[in-house]
């Protein structure tokens, strides 16, 4: 039986825990904007210091770095600096709390997210410079207003290494980085603002052999074809398919922006039949090439538009293969070769495999499996990313206080995912596969992940999207830093509006089971 005195305390601090903060809304927006002022100058320079050393996945120590310093320098503020985190060389754990008296024992917290990994070949064209900005403006505004309205709350953020590559967001997870916080945050600049979920993708790599150099090329060129011809064949919802050869500078999310393909025939057939195949499609006029003869055959050299690894990128890989279904076909003795390495007897081929749903994925690989299966020696497969919904609170707040007068942005939320990312498996979302609807069931913890535009052209129209190297100017321009630094003030608004209200965490973790 529990004493009348214990019990007395357990309730007591149950009602403190229960106690909400009340704080009027335009005061934590003008509050945030003053708090802004000082604290966001220097974030910047850290942010353009990190789109300067275009340090891509897994050698981001440097940028590390710099985001371990910025906190360490403040430790007198309470900032507590993990490096190494995770056994992650280039992760960090950043903690901070405030534990005023009469606090429950288990602090609310608001975890947030840092990414500063570049692209190969193409820098920060995915803008994770401002990624890290926004995570690291995100905690530092947080800790502003939880002391100045004294809130009994702890943040955590973490820099995650590797989003581009194989995720290092999943290997965290499993070492249990994400298991304190109640909410995660991160914001992705992209060409124009939305709230949308994120799809699955898992990665295939085609191990092809041949009997020799020749054969390899034609058996990798075959499958090429293949996975080429499952467009608008594949199950599920929004499924993609979509190859990359690894030779030279090539990252599996990647449309590559050269490709050069050997070809042992006539010089006018091989220049008249790269022609057919550029007119075939209209997407082709970004696509250029070059052709001359070196000691084994003709070499096409073939450069175009890079981006996402998407069927919608018709770059210098489509074209190529488009060719050689033509010469296959109309000169079927030519023979095909890499002109930078014409002794390997193996050629890799990283398949992006993609699907609006986790629980169609399986299905997808399948098809894939089959289409590809008479030409590859061995497939395996990378860590699946799982898609990413969205937790409908979390989404409909930032639409909301965009669409204030003091934002006055419009913020649509869709179902529409552009690309995938890798804080899924944060989230660990559970859809109704059975459903048509593919209701939203639960999740094991919110994720909120805002896509925010920084193209002039609010509807980002004229502007390069992720990935296509142009997208590095934008994710260093004075509009990019901008956007990110009032996007930063919104996710904060929200993150101190959970961590006063009990009531409004609760609405916002309502799909947490």
């Amino acid at each position: 039986m529990v004493a009348r005195s214990a019990l007395l305390a357990v309730l007591v601090s149950s009602a403190r825990a229960a106690a909400a903060v009340t704080i009027a809304e335009a005061d934590l927006q003008a509050f945030l904007v003053n708090a802004s002022a000082t604290l966001y100058p220097p974030v910047k320079t850290l942010s353009q210091k990190i789109w300067n050393l275009h340090e891509i996945s897994l050698m981001e120590v440097q940028s590390a770095a710099l985001v371990a310093s910025h906190f360490e320098s403040r430790a007198s503020e309470g900032w507590k600096v993990t490096r190494d985190a995770y056994n992650q060389p280039t992760g960090l754990e950043v903690d901070w709390e405030n534990r005023p008296a009469g606090s429950p024992a288990t602090l609310p917290t608001i975890g947030i997210l840092a990414e500063y990994d570049a692209l190969v070949g193409v820098g920060h064209a995915c803008g994770h410079n401002l990624i890290a900005l926004n995570g690291i403006l995100v905690a530092s505004l947080v800790r502003a207003a939880v002391l100045h309205y004294n809130i009994p709350a702890a943040i955590r953020l973490i820099g995650t290494p590797d989003e581009e590559f194989t995720g290092g967001k999943i290997r965290m997870y499993q070492a249990g980085a994400f298991k304190k916080g109640d909410i995660w945050m991160l914001a992705h600049p992209t060409v124009a603002n939305a709230i949308q979920p994120m799809g699955a993708r898992h990665t295939a790599v085609l191990a092809i052999t041949g009997t020799d150099h020749y054969n390899a090329i034609f058996k990798a060129y075959q499958a090429l074809v293949a996975v080429v011809d499952l467009s608008g064949k594949l199950p599920g919802t929004a499924s993609v398919a979509v190859p990359t050869e690894n030779v030279g500078a090539y990252e599996s999310n990647v449309v590559q922006t050269e490709i050069k393909l050997g070809v042992v025939g006539d010089i006018a057939v091989v220049n008249s039949t790269i022609a057919q195949a550029w007119a075939s499609k209209a997407a082709f006029s970004a696509v250029a090439w070059t052709i001359s003869k070196d000691s084994t055959g003709v070499v096409l050299d073939i450069t175009g538009p890079g981006g996402h690894s998407s069927e919608g990128t018709l770059g210098a890989l489509a074209l190529s293969v488009e060719t050689f279904r033509l010469l296959s076909t109309n000169q079927p003795t030519y023979k095909y070769y890499l002109p930078s390495n014409t002794t390997v007897t193996e050629l890799d081929l990283s398949i992006s495999v993609r699907s609006r749903y986790t629980s169609d994925m399986s299905a997808v690989e399948n098809a894939v499996i089959a289409a590809t299966k008479p030409y590859y020696t061995r497939i395996s497969w990378d860590t699946i990313m799982l898609a990413l919904e969205v937790t409908p609170y979390l989404g409909q707040r930032v639409a909301t206080i965009y669409g204030e007068a003091a934002f006055n942005e419009s913020f649509p939320i869709t179902n529409s995912a552009p690309a995938a990312t890798d804080a899924g498996w944060i989230q660990q979302p559970v859809v109704d596969a059975n459903s048509a609807a593919h209701t939203f069931l639960s999740e094991s913890v919110p994720v909120l992940h805002a896509n925010y535009g920084i193209c002039p052209n609010a509807t980002g129209a004229g502007c390069p999207f992720n990935h296509e190297g142009p997208f590095a100017t934008l994710a260093n321009a004075e509009l990019g830093y901008q956007k990110t630094e009032k996007m930063a003030r919104v996710e904060a608004q929200i993150a101190v509006e959970l961590l006063a209200d009990p009531a409004k965490m609760a609405q916002a973790r309502a799909l947490v089971k």
